[in-house]
């Protein structure tokens, strides 16, 4: 770094009193030098204003260009880089009207990079910190909706609904506050948060408002359709999850049942219904033919697991009864005690290929749903 030095004339003979000169010149020479510093001093002056010092480089940052540049990352698609630099345009405008949006847009970007903890800390504190929010949790939810609202069992956090409803951006934080409790599987919170925004605009019969609500129903229709792909659900559950689904899609307005091809998808879903009554196996059913080894596999449709398994059964059996036929009570003993083994195992995969069956019978419905609409949930219409 540079510093500037300024020379008095009592400074300068101080420094050069030790200088040999003719006596003669001193007092000349001296006078010069001061008249020489005297004259310069101002262009020095300007020299050192204008110029930045080494390492001393000025940067100016306009709130314009700072948003600009963070919102044309997030859309080449450099998330990392767009969440730096929208921390950047909040940190230093922190009082810019663009604020809103560009943690909004934060959001979406941590959300892409999926790291979700961030972004929905980040959704969250957007709703909550411009307004006065109240709290509902789900005991409250479920004491003042009827059960047909299709509640289901879980624990989750108290949802924020705000003080002062209708901001576009505070509903989008609320709608994606939402989306990132599905994606981090917690689907119960989710859902409450929907119901909440639901209840909060029950008596509203505004236009912007009615798009709203439906918009939660839509998000609602998909949670319990995606409930319907869950393996531990029985068949009976998957089809009540559907059914579920179409009651808040039969909610949705008719001025916007266009936007969301409700009548395209209920169609869907019943022929998967539909399907899932004729080709749907039953577990117990299975386990029951399996009686037979190989019985439940055939029941099943896999032949192949069937065969094996009749054949096995069938050899241990042989096996175990020739060996007491000869005496060897100790090696029938043994086959007897393996092919109890394999008799077991025949049962239980009759059961489990029920279950299989039946879930893949339904993914491969969902999957053509998912292919023939290009998305599966709200997140697509909210997420830019």
């Amino acid at each position: 770094m540079m510093k500037r030095i300024n020379l008095t004339t009592t400074a300068l003979n101080y420094r050069l009193k030790n200088l040999w000169i003719p006596c003669p010149f001193n007092s000349i020479f001296i006078l010069f030098l001061s008249f020489s510093l005297f004259l310069f001093d101002p262009i020095i002056e300007v020299l050192h204003s204008s110029s930045p010092a080494t390492g001393e480089e000025t940067l100016t940052i306009n709130s314009d260009m700072q948003f600009n540049y963070a919102m044309e990352l997030f859309a080449s698609g450099d998330f990392t880089s767009s969440v730096v630099e929208l921390s950047r345009f909040i940190h230093f405008f922190p009082d810019n009207i663009r604020v809103k949006e560009a943690r909004l847009q934060k959001g979406f970007a941590l959300y892409k990079l999926k790291r979700f903890p961030e972004a929905l800390n980040e959704f969250k504190a957007l709703a909550t910190e411009f307004y006065s929010p109240r709290t509902i949790s789900l005991d409250e939810k479920l004491s003042s909706t009827a059960s047909d609202e299709g509640m289901t069992s879980g624990t989750p956090d108290n949802i924020i609904i705000p003080g002062n409803s209708g901001d576009p951006i505070q509903i989008e934080a609320l709608f994606m506050t939402s989306a990132t409790f599905l994606a981090i599987k917690r689907d119960v919170s989710a859902e409450v948060m929907l119901h909440n925004l639901l209840l909060l605009y029950s008596a509203e019969e505004k236009a912007d408002i009615i798009k709203i609500k439906d918009h939660a129903l839509y998000s609602l229709a998909w949670i319990y359709f995606g409930r319907a792909e869950q393996q531990h659900a029985s068949m009976d559950e998957k089809k009540g999850f559907l059914l579920k689904g179409l009651r808040y899609l039969d909610k949705i307005s008719i001025s916007n049942r266009a936007r969301y091809q409700v009548s395209e998808i209920v169609k869907d879903i019943q022929e998967t219904i539909e399907k899932m009554k004729i080709n749907g196996k039953k577990p117990i059913l299975s386990g029951i033919l399996s009686i037979i080894p190989g019985g439940g596999f055939s029941y099943c449709n896999r032949y192949h697991d069937a065969l094996a398994a009749m054949m096995v059964n069938a050899a241990l059996i042989f096996a175990s009864v020739r060996a007491f036929e000869d005496e060897n009570a100790a090696l029938g003993g043994i086959l007897g005690v393996i092919e109890f083994g394999f008799y077991g195992g025949n049962i239980y995969g009759g059961i489990s290929s029920a279950h299989k069956h039946n879930q893949q019978l339904v993914e491969l419905s969902m999957n053509e749903l998912h292919k023939k609409f290009r998305h599966r949930s709200f997140i697509n219409l909210h997420l830019k």
